[in-house]
């Protein structure tokens, strides 16, 4: 049986050549190729795109043949562009820090395969102790700076790196518990005794001469200062980000913006459009992808992804995708199944937990996502939601992501986060948490009445709680466990009484 999602969108699936904008963006002149010419176009023997198979740690992969050595051996000078008091250095500049730096941990032992740890706020010293690390042959050790000092000790004691690299205050931190090298500033290294999320676009920019503006910590007034005076024309993130851009009154109505990339969570059915509508020359574009999979895995941008804005695009050349069911079946296009992965860009292993290893990966080298997906005639992605996260409600199963989508799509809601509440009948029903947009106002009831009709009866929320800000991980994801936690307790305090009875619900279907 066909997802209800897939039927729902069914008129737009069809032949590329078939495709009718429903916005002015990226019209073809002639009728688009398919993915597989397309493929075939830019893989070609010889192309700077050409793939080859490889067996690696005993699994057959479709990898890059040439591209990734070519880009990586250009490095063009970009012109400073001072900013205030921000730091500001050339690509130049970085690449002969790190150099420098590389040269440095060769000198202490820093050879192919040597773990080294990275860790703090997001600043020039960090970008170019990663770019030492590999380019004396190192595996970077991404450390993440939110975490507890408890949690950062498991981490290093876990990963067990040869050295570690942190700015002062993650060095301070770890004063007397793990021993560190410590930039403050960039030109000068001092032994003292005492994971920010890895940027695969780094190397990709720096060949192409771009411009990154870097934030130490997320803030809306300081995210449009520095798009407007450095001129941003692409920003990326959780969805969160390009939404809170969106509605911001901040942002001067003359501004333009070239390109919003988002990922990570579930985006707002209507952000794409609401994005171009704003922004008529812009290109939205969203994808999936996990932290095991180097964090981008499938793609796509522009008309593809606004003629399907529930869904994260094709793989790449050098990945894979298949949906399975409980058996290990490959199911059928438009069926819902547990979603595998495999390619150039997955993992090799947990450290140190052969175990997890082990459970999350199948037959033939395909990881076990622990989404739940299915992939259309077209080869397209399609997530439902994460399998941990479903909530069971009188024995019917409801996609977090189901409910967020229907809360997402009032303007007055900024972010949604949809939970299971215990209920002595039904086992669980359905919570959420919100956060409202700039300038809107509304009551708990309110936000969920206007839900109602866009859900299923059993789907339809029984509390809601607004709250001023989102529990979010460093790298910009809800927290779902502390949004279950504020949520019980308010449907505690509150008797577990749903904000309407089952009559009136009803009443309203």
């Amino acid at each position: 049986m066909l997802h209800p999602a897939l039927r729902a969108t069914r008129p737009l699936l069809r032949p590329a050549a078939a495709l009718r904008p429903t916005v002015p963006l990226l019209r073809p002149a002639k009728p688009l190729l398919g993915v597989d010419e397309c493929d075939k176009l830019l893989t070609y023997s010889g192309s700077p795109f050409e793939t080859e198979r490889v067996n690696v740690d005993g699994r057959d992969l479709r990898v890059w043949k040439n591209w990734g050595q070519k880009q990586l051996l250009s490095t063009p000078i970009a012109a400073p562009e001072p900013f205030e008091a921000r730091e500001v250095v050339t690509f130049a500049d970085a690449y002969d820090k790190a150099v420098d730096l590389a040269a440095v941990l060769a000198e202490h032992g820093v050879v192919a395969g040597t773990r080294v740890a990275v860790g703090g706020v997001n600043s020039t010293g960090w970008v170019v102790s990663f770019l030492a690390v590999c380019l004396a042959g190192g595996v970077p050790v991404l450390l993440n700076n939110g975490l507890h000092v408890d949690a950062q000790m498991h981490c290093l004691q876990l990963t067990k790196p040869h050295l570690t690299l942190v700015d002062d205050k993650l060095a301070a931190q770890l004063a007397g518990k793990w021993e560190t090298w410590c930039w403050s500033p960039i030109d000068h290294l001092q032994d003292c005794t005492g994971i920010t999320g890895c940027l695969s676009w780094l190397i990709l920019a720096l060949h192409n001469g771009s411009k990154l503006v870097f934030m130490r910590h997320w803030s809306v007034p300081m995210a449009v200062k520095l798009m407007v005076e450095e001129s941003v024309g692409k920003i990326g993130g959780v969805p969160a980000v390009a939404t809170a851009i969106l509605q911001s009154p901040l942002v001067p109505k003359d501004y333009e913006l070239e390109t919003v990339a988002y990922g990570g969570a579930t985006p707002p059915t209507d952000l794409a459009k609401n994005l171009v509508e704003r922004w008529p020359k812009l290109i939205p574009a969203t994808g999936w992808g996990m932290t095991e999979t180097s964090g981008f895995h499938t793609g796509f941008l522009g008309q593809e992804y606004l003629d399907k804005p529930h869904g994260a695009g094709q793989v790449l050349p050098v990945t894979e995708l298949k949906v399975v069911d409980a058996a290990g079946n490959e199911v059928p296009p438009g069926e819902t199944g547990t979603l595998l992965c495999r390619g150039q860009t997955l993992m090799k292993e947990y450290v140190g937990n052969p175990k997890a290893t082990a459970e999350s990966f199948r037959e033939g080298g395909w990881f076990d996502t622990g989404d739940i997906a299915f992939i259309d005639e077209f080869g397209d992605l399609h997530l439902v939601d994460r399998a941990k996260e479903i909530i069971v409600r009188g024995g019917e199963n409801i996609a977090s992501a189901e409910v967020e989508r229907a809360l997402l799509s009032d303007p007055r809601v900024a972010e949604a986060c949809a939970v299971p509440v215990p209920c002595e009948v039904m086992s669980e029903r359905v919570g959420v948490a919100v956060t409202l947009a700039p300038g809107a106002e509304a009551t708990p009831r309110e936000i969920a009445e206007t839900a109602w009709p866009k859900l299923r009866y059993c789907a339809r929320p029984d509390i809601a709680v607004i709250v001023d800000k989102m529990p979010w991980t460093p790298s910009q994801k809800v927290v779902r466990g502390d949004v279950k936690k504020l949520v019980q307790e308010e449907w505690e305090r509150i008797g577990r009484k749903p904000l309407v009875d089952s009559r009136d619900a009803r009443a309203r279907m």
